[in-house]
């Protein structure tokens, strides 16, 4: 029977290898989400910066990785509220803008 602590290791791995995206230009979402798969991580898409909060406050993530230009919310926003929020202090946010890759 998993105790407290096993389970927090168990959540602990599966958030370090769980990445949290952020965009909502689904051909974008897609090719992003290749690139990470293929590099062996899970990826859980939000389509919006709201959507994106609300997946953090169910799930545990590490890595985080925004477009900086959302609807209703910029990406520069949406960092603003996960880095307010001390729970999330540890978590690594990169903003991304696809038309600067392109």
């Amino acid at each position: 029977m998993p105790t407290d602590h096993s389970e927090r290791a168990d959540e602990d791995r599966g958030a370090a290898r769980t990445v949290l995206l952020v965009e909502d230009n689904p051909y974008d979402a897609l090719l992003i989400r290749l690139a990470i798969e293929h590099k062996g991580y899970r990826v859980v898409a939000a389509e919006s910066a709201e959507a994106g909060l609300e997946m953090l406050a169910r799930h545990a993530f590490r890595v985080v990785i925004s477009d900086h230009r959302l609807p209703r919310m910029s990406g520069l926003e949406f960092l603003g509220h996960v880095k307010a929020d001390p729970v999330f202090s540890l978590i690594l946010v990169r903003l991304l803008s696809m038309s600067s890759v392109a």
